[in-house]
């Protein structure tokens, strides 16, 4: 336990205990996030070719990382909209703009319990934006978890509201039942 304390570092031991929002809380979100839609979008990589050096486009990507996270600051200050820690980190964009831009295919996993909440819309709009000969899959994972009409239903919707044609599950049952 002491080394742990030396190191700056706190054993939480009540870590069942976590935070409900309240519908209220809920509805405030999703009103704040419904009104921002514009702001809440992935940070588009600034434009290079291959005369831009290294050191400028470094700083480009900078200079358009920090708008878009001033933008998004003001949303956290004023409205009910919390950014994750990724979403605060410009290497973590630096490496989804070169998957991007180096990818053929995408693919984008979202959870079967609720795919439409986990699916990034703007993921697919940036990666057309990129080229529009890029395809995008939906992975929807933990499908095991889902009953077969469940699974139909899931299918019904993203493809009818999403327009979503690439559309693959993913269970961990198939491989639990080869061992």
């Amino acid at each position: 336990m002491a080394r742990f304390e030396r190191q700056n570092v706190q054993i939480v031991t009540n870590a069942g205990q976590g935070v409900r929002l309240t519908a209220d809380d809920l509805k405030k979100i999703s009103e704040a996030q419904d009104t921002h839609r514009s702001l809440l979008q992935i940070p588009r990589r600034p434009k290079w070719d291959s005369s831009t050096t290294k050191e400028q486009l470094i700083l480009m990507e900078r200079d358009s990382f920090t708008d878009w996270r001033r933008q998004l600051k003001m949303l956290e200050d004023y409205e009910h909209i919390q950014l994750t820690p990724y979403e605060k980190n410009l290497d973590f964009w630096r490496q989804l703009w070169r998957v991007i831009e180096r990818s053929d295919v995408i693919v984008q996993i979202v959870d079967a319990r609720n795919p439409l909440l986990f699916r990034c819309e703007d993921l697919d709009r940036y990666v057309k934006e990129v080229d529009s000969k890029k395809t995008v899959l939906l992975l929807i994972n933990k499908a095991d978890f889902l009953n077969e009409t469940q699974r139909s239903v899931i299918c019904l919707v993203v493809v009818a509201f999403v327009d979503f044609r690439n559309l693959l599950f993913h269970n961990n049952l198939d491989h639990l039942e080869e061992n």
